[in-house]
């Protein structure tokens, strides 16, 4: 477990990041619209095996997107101690 002071400056640093949302918006709106498509997809569908293959690819795209988006944070914060070591 990360020591409280190190936990505390992540959780900043992941409050920044929500704060600035036009960091991740691109990230955001891609997402979106690939969840709007799936769940278009599933309205109405009453086979099971097509729900449960739209299942799995809602939660790829959501994986995804949490990757995406974890990537973007650590690129920003190698950003930041690249300015501050400079």
């Amino acid at each position: 477990m990360a020591k409280p002071d190190v936990e505390f400056s992540v959780k900043d640093f992941y409050q920044y990041l929500m704060a600035e949302k036009h960091l991740l918006s691109d990230c955001n709106k891609r997402i979106d619209r690939e969840l709007q498509n799936l769940l278009e997809k599933v309205i109405g569908e009453t086979d099971v095996r097509k729900l449960e293959s739209q299942r799995d690819r809602l939660f790829g795209t959501i994986a995804e997107g949490q990757e995406e988006s974890f990537c973007l944070g650590f690129q920003y914060a190698v950003s930041i101690l690249t300015i501050n070591c400079s």
